[in-house]
């Protein structure tokens, strides 16, 4: 089971990590309360082996036909930008290297199948690059979110 939301509270990703979900994480404040969550976890013998979180990252392909179902634009709240965001989301792989997966989600409704791909060839991208700067096979899982078109 994956756990992604933009808005994480301190005890879903504590209760997320005890539970083994693979926890996908949107901006700085979840990664901090991650860090603090594991190291907790870890002092009190719940987590005893790697837990499996990643980034979400932002790929910054553009929108597709429908703005707001867009979600890897320069603009867009959710994930790390990996071309003209505030961090670099490689560095802050190597600098926690427990984090070992990587999430992409370029939108849906109205995003084509080609964005998609794009997004998923920048996510691999990152994660060769993060796995050749780090030495071993850091990033084990990766998550591509969306889906296709639907009639409401």
């Amino acid at each position: 089971i994956i756990y992604d939301s933009p808005a994480k509270a301190a005890a879903e990703i504590r209760h997320a990590l005890s539970i083994g979900l693979l926890l996908n994480l949107d901006n700085m404040s979840e990664l901090r309360k991650t860090r603090e969550a594991l190291e907790s976890l870890r002092n009190e013998n719940i987590i005893k082996s790697q837990p499996r979180i990643g980034l979400r990252i932002n790929p910054q392909m553009g929108p597709g036909t429908i703005a707001a179902t867009s979600t890897a634009t320069k603009t867009s709240k959710f994930g790390f930008a990996t071309r003209e965001g505030d961090v670099d989301p490689i560095e802050l792989y190597l600098q926690n290297r427990w984090l070992n997966a990587i999430h992409v989600h370029t939108g849906s409704q109205g995003c084509p199948l080609e964005l998609s791909a794009q997004g998923v060839a920048e996510a691999l991208r990152m994660a060769i690059e993060v796995n050749k700067r780090a030495g071993t096979q850091q990033i084990q899982h990766f998550d591509m979110g969306g889906g296709g078109p639907a009639d409401y």
